[in-house]
């Protein structure tokens, strides 16, 4: 299946690939040193996803389920987190100056 991620206010596609899951396509992304600068991926299931070192500078993931996802070394300065659960989520190295993170549930 072909996913897309898409700027939050251009809707511009910023990574396009075939993958067996969204968490895949994005995982893809990472790999690729894709810049995912600005993504929408608000509400995202990224639940255990492997997204160490990413950027994700200023990207919106509000509501998006990090669940145990590693994101250790990942840029997200200036990214809304707004109600998103990053519950065990790795986040050693991480920048996250400037992030919203209002409601987002930080737990262990």
């Amino acid at each position: 299946m072909k996913f897309e991620i898409r700027h939050c206010w251009t809707n511009w596609v910023l990574f396009a690939v075939e993958a067996d899951t969204f968490v895949g396509a994005v995982e893809e992304a990472v790999r690729q040193k894709a810049n995912l600068d600005g993504a929408s991926l608000v509400g995202a299931n990224l639940a255990g996803a492997n997204l160490a070192r990413a950027n994700l500078d200023g990207a919106n993931l509000d509501g998006a389920s990090l669940v145990g996802a590693n994101l250790a070394g990942a840029n997200l300065a200036d990214a809304s987190l707004d109600n998103a659960s990053l519950v065990g989520a790795r986040l050693d190295g991480a920048s996250l100056v400037g992030a919203n993170l209002a409601g987002a549930n930080l737990a262990r």
